[in-house]
């Protein structure tokens, strides 16, 4: 969309496809809907038809967490649960390109999307249309909405961990930002709790500290078991953060729970799973 003339568009297809054949060797795509480049890429996720009605808009993520370049939302064709790929007009000229860096980093985030159409097969394999269906607790389907993009995410970035072996760097950086700006401003929230005594006025806003730290972490931990090493570095930066909020023994078990969820994908028998 208003990111490249005809001829160019047919070499990012010819590009694309190589990068799908060589994903689809591990990860199930019978649900890819289809690849959208955008030049504006909020505006195509806005205004992406997804096939049935949602009270939330797609939106890029929050730039305080990363900057959003991609995403796969789910969409209903024809009565079939699919994923369309929306991605920034640039990534698909840097599949064209010459620079080999920013190429890397075009295949690997388009892989990455890639595992979030395989996990709509693995989810609508066990559990049929629970991806539509309603979570009518209204406690449950807020925390749901922070889990989700963590869980799916460790899927994602174990799937396309082997197509950019560096990206951990990137994924340490983003967790380690979410960890400073939850300690900087939920205890801000929380003093001001003392005098309102609002939980939701507490609670709603220090979800998305706690979905961004789960879904960073989820991408860390997620690369690392993908590449069969310890999401630990080097220079000690990550045990020194999970130390200074005594989260050491948290981030072990979350490491667990999410190899677990990964080494039953697809044999779940229920949504409580």
């Amino acid at each position: 969309i208003d990111c490249a003339d005809e001829e160019t568009a047919k070499r990012i297809a010819e590009a694309v496809q190589v990068v799908v054949t060589a994903a689809n060797q591990s990860i199930p795509l019978a649900r890819l809907d289809g690849i959208t480049f955008a030049s504006d890429y909020a505006a195509a996720l806005n205004n992406l038809d997804r096939g049935f009605g949602t009270c939330t808009p797609l939106t890029p993520t929050d730039e305080k967490y990363g900057v959003g370049v991609a995403m796969a939302p789910i969409v209903l064709r024809d009565g079939v649960l699919k994923a369309r790929i929306v991605m920034r007009g640039d990534f698909g000229h840097a599949l064209i390109g010459e620079d080999e860096q920013t190429k890397g980093l075009a295949i690997h985030t388009l892989v990455y999307e890639l595992a979030h159409v395989g996990c709509v097969e693995l989810v609508e394999q066990a559990l049929p249309g629970v991806m539509l269906s309603r979570i009518e607790d209204e406690f449950d389907a807020e925390r749901y909405a922070c889990i989700d993009p963590a869980w799916s995410g460790y899927f994602a970035a174990r799937a396309s961990a082997a197509f950019r072996e560096n990206a951990g760097a990137d994924y340490l950086e983003l967790f380690l930002a979410a960890l400073d700006r939850a300690l900087r401003d939920i205890p801000e929230a929380r003093l001001a709790y003392r005098f309102h005594g609002d939980v939701p006025k507490l609670f709603r806003p220090s979800l998305k500290y706690v979905s961004a730290i789960l879904q960073h972490a989820a991408n860390l931990i997620g690369h690392y078991d993908g590449l069969q090493k310890s999401p630990l570095d080097s220079k000690g930066k990550l045990a020194a953060a999970l130390n200074k909020v005594g989260l050491c023994a948290w981030f072990d078990a979350y490491q667990v729970d999410l190899q677990t969820l990964w080494d039953h994908r697809g044999e779940w028998k229920s949504f409580e799973e």
